[in-house]
């Protein structure tokens, strides 16, 4: 059986040493121990939530940036398209207009040839029909 002394209280007071030694020893740099390393955790995954955002952020600028890159390049191009047809336009109109002065010009050069002709072939149906009319005046009076 266990008799109450003096040895019971001083048993009872080491303990008490000893816990109090362990706590300071032992016990509280390890809760600190721990604590820190909860602390870090928690930062890593609050970091590794900021870094998620961020990059979820950066992900829709980046779309935000390629949606107004093409929008723009969908109005340089139609405004390029507009102008391209306006030059094949013009440009049409003055192959037109050439192809008409050209036109005009040979029909102005076709006319006078035309007439030029007639005129010697006139001259020429004169001349025949002169020779004709002497020809068979030579043979009645023959």
């Amino acid at each position: 059986m266990i008799s109450v002394n003096a040895t019971l209280f001083v048993q009872i007071i080491n303990l008490l040493v000893l816990l109090v030694i362990m706590n300071y020893v032992m016990y509280r740099p390890l809760r600190r121990l721990v604590e820190q390393r909860r602390q870090a955790i928690s930062q890593g995954h609050a970091e590794a939530r900021r870094q998620a955002q961020e990059a979820v952020n950066l992900e829709a600028n980046y779309q935000d940036g390629l949606r107004r890159g093409r929008a723009t390049i969908q109005e340089r191009l139609a405004v390029f398209q507009v102008q391209a047809e306006e030059r094949c336009n013009g440009i049409l109109e003055q192959a037109q207009d050439k192809a008409r002065i050209s036109s005009g010009q040979m029909r102005e050069r076709v006319e006078k040839e035309m007439a030029s002709a007639r005129l010697d072939i006139r001259k020429e149906a004169e001349l025949i029909s002169q020779a004709m009319a002497r020809h068979i005046l030579q043979r009645r009076l023959s």
